[in-house]
């Protein structure tokens, strides 16, 4: 993922901030995140992270504010969102709050079924995977309560 660490890229994120009004060069940008340029393109192609202006010379320039836009949307990667919901939270589309709240919800489910997909092998296991362990596997992958589909 990125190379170096998150505290050792804020650092450095504060360090730069000294030179406000400092416009970067894409790599730079790169190198101040640990990300790569193709990340950073990736994101301005499609409008997650416009540059703060694009010289005669095509090169992408980025101030700290766009950097510290990079540094949330690596953020909100990192604790799982898609780039959609990144794109409306960040342009004020949907509140940051609903989306956090939502993605608990999925987490939550997720762990549910986890945890019954362990429960499924361990129960196969304790059968010492005799001939029917795999007709057990089935019974309990197949059942309503480990599907999540038992009736009300």
């Amino acid at each position: 993922m990125h190379s170096k660490s998150r505290s050792d890229t804020k650092r450095q994120v504060v360090s730069e901030q000294a030179t406000q009004g400092k416009k970067y060069k894409i790599g730079e940008v790169a190198k101040i995140t640990g990300s790569t340029v193709k990340t950073v393109r990736y994101y301005d192609e499609i409008g997650l992270l416009k540059p703060a202006e694009v010289t005669d010379s095509r090169y992408r320039l980025y101030t700290m504010e766009e950097i510290w836009r990079l540094e949330l949307i690596f953020t909100f990667r990192y604790l799982g969102f898609g780039i959609d919901e990144i794109n409306k939270m960040i342009s004020g589309e949907k509140s940051v709050a609903n989306v956090i709240n939502w993605q608990i919800e999925a987490l939550d489910a997720q762990i549910r079924t986890l945890t019954r997909i362990k429960s499924i092998l361990l129960q196969t296991r304790q059968s010492n995977y005799k001939e029917d362990s795999l007709r057990l596997l089935y019974k309990l992958v197949a059942s309503p309560e480990t599907c999540g589909t038992e009736e009300a």
